[in-house]
């Protein structure tokens, strides 16, 4: 990565909120009035503006600084650099071994969300439908856990899809049983996940309460927004509120995501109110529309967007209650959301484990095994460990940026497997404008907390 990185000078940026400072490194300057702030994954450090007067030469000789202190919290940046390199080429090389089985079913739904990705043809998932064989879900568990790390012995369960998994109910509740049965012969701990859309009845909800560690419940705000965006003509289904209340009750646990678009953009800090005060929601996911058809989010957006975001995440804070993205993570070095990358095999009903949860097409990147029910087994493709490092490359563009080991890339709107995107670059702006601002933000805050 060093002699790529080398070459990559070029695209060093100048931008409004950090400036890259190392040739070599991931080394980020954020201005301030009083003080300066240096930056890399896992460390930060406060500078004053003498150094930072100096900093190209104090950054190759920082034996150049008198002051002790100093000296060694540069040394230590430049140590923590070193290393973050290093463990994101571990990540790269690491080989891929299962520990999480997501069922996916196909876009069987009973709501009809203006934004839904599983409309959009270029995704393939309009082709994929029904739920998984039980024998196909069979086959893959044994080959999980075949492969599972005995120092943890632990298997995560995800039920997800293009539509809604709670539709295939007595086949998700035989699946549940089944591998809850399988687990404990092994003596592995399971946790489990359902992703729904909450429209869903008291029976259904009372049992995942029994049988689900975490239920994510999709839900947009306020009915006005919720009646809006995900639109349904069952009403005989109970209303979010009280569906996450009965959880709640009933000692269940479950977090709640948002798809803000670009018409409820302005409107999170009275979403995260709603979330808050009639859902009694703890933990809240906002999650900005991908993949729009119409209404997209573009660049010219992201500041007021981000303006909003943060609004809505102080008011969450002071109320107690976690309200966070997915899409930049300072906490942990991380990419796109590529399962290969993540050690998940997800089963489509069409007998085959895909790499994402958005493109369902046949490209053959996508895919990353089939079950052969005749020979009753698994089959990964060939070559797991160069899907996993191309799933990994980071575009040039995104060298110079402050997110570089932090952030999704954009995915699914921008995906590293599509030569296009990556010959031309053509990142989504929105997305990369605002990861910035919420980077830039969250580092300034944690140095104003540094003595």
């Amino acid at each position: 990565m060093y002699a790529r990185i080398t070459g990559l000078l070029k695209y060093l940026n100048m931008n409004d909120l950090f400036k890259k400072v190392h040739p070599l490194l991931p080394v980020f300057e954020i201005k301030q009035r009083l003080f300066d702030i240096l930056y890399t994954p896992g460390f930060i450090v406060k500078i004053d503006k003498s150094i930072s007067a100096n900093l190209s030469s104090i950054l190759t000789y920082p034996n150049l600084i008198k002051d002790t202190t100093k000296k060694k919290s540069i040394i230590n940046l430049l140590n923590t650099a070193e290393l973050a390199l290093i463990k994101w080429e571990s990540i790269e090389k690491a080989p891929f071994r299962p520990e999480c089985l997501t069922i996916h079913v196909g876009n069987n739904c009973n709501l009809a969300c203006s934004y839904c990705y599983a409309k959009n043809e270029k995704t393939g998932n309009k082709n994929i439908v029904g739920y998984p064989a039980k024998e196909s879900i069979e086959i893959l568990l044994s080959h999980i856990i075949r492969q599972i790390d005995r120092k943890t012995n632990r298997l995560s369960v995800v039920y997800h899809g293009s539509g809604e998994p709670t539709l295939h109910w007595r086949r998700l509740v035989d699946t549940h049983e089944y591998i809850t049965t399988v687990a404990r012969m092994n003596k592995l701990e399971i946790f489990s996940y359902i992703a729904t859309n909450g429209s869903i009845s008291e029976i259904q909800t009372d049992w995942l309460i029994k049988n689900i560690n975490l239920i994510g419940v999709s839900c947009d705000g306020p009915r006005i927004i919720q009646d809006k965006q995900r639109h349904s003509e069952d009403n005989k289904t109970i209303p979010i509120d009280k569906i996450c209340k009965r959880i709640k009750e009933k000692g269940g646990h479950f977090n709640i995501r948002v798809t803000v678009t670009k018409e409820t953009m302005l409107y999170q800090t009275e979403i995260a109110e709603y979330l808050i005060d009639k859902c009694q929601a703890t933990n809240i996911r906002f999650e900005p529309v991908y993949l729009a058809e119409e209404n997209s989010l573009n660049l010219d957006d992201a500041d007021l967007y981000f303006t909003h975001f943060s609004a809505a995440q102080k008011y969450s804070e002071k109320r107690g209650v976690r309200l966070d993205y997915s899409g930049v993570r300072l906490e942990e070095l991380h990419g796109s959301y590529c399962d290969i990358l993540r050690n998940t095999l997800r089963l489509t009903p069409d007998n085959l484990t895909r790499n994402c949860f958005c493109f369902l097409t046949n490209r053959e990147e996508f895919i990353t095994g089939k079950i052969n029910q005749e020979l009753s087994c698994y089959i990964p493709v060939t070559g797991l460990s160069q899907l996993k490092a191309n799933g990994s490359r980071i575009p040039d563009q995104c060298m110079s940026c402050i997110n570089v080991l932090h952030c999704s890339r954009g995915c699914p709107d921008f995906c590293t497997f599509d030569e296009a995107n990556m010959n031309n670059q053509q990142l989504n702006k929105f997305r990369c404008r605002f990861h910035q601002l919420l980077a830039t933000d969250k580092i300034k805050t944690l140095a104003g907390n540094l003595l």
